[in-house]
């Protein structure tokens, strides 16, 4: 895929996301999901899914690992910058 088209790939993509978040009412938010056909590696290499048949319950398993991988990356670094002010403000309260 050329740099051309690469980036105008990635600009629609973004669109259709940005257009997704604007949407004021969603009905049925359980049932809309986005679907996007290329997945961005770690090594920057860009796939494109072929597979269309995915169901449900793989989509859910699929942002839930996805979703547990991000919490356990940073939770640790939330906690260590966070607390120490969530300490303080506990305990002035509680002086007062």
């Amino acid at each position: 895929m050329s740099n051309t088209n690469s980036q105008k790939s990635i600009n629609e993509t973004l669109k259709v996301i940005k257009k997704a978040l604007q949407e004021e009412s969603i009905d049925n938010i359980e049932e809309k999901v986005l679907f996007l056909n290329q997945l961005v590696k770690n090594d920057g290499t860009i796939e494109t899914i072929e597979n269309k048949d995915l169901n449900k319950q793989e989509i859910k398993d699929i942002l839930n690992e996805k979703l547990t991988q991000i919490f356990e990356e940073n939770f640790e670094k939330w906690l260590n910058k966070n607390i120490p002010n969530y300490l303080e403000k506990y305990f002035s309260n509680k002086e007062k």
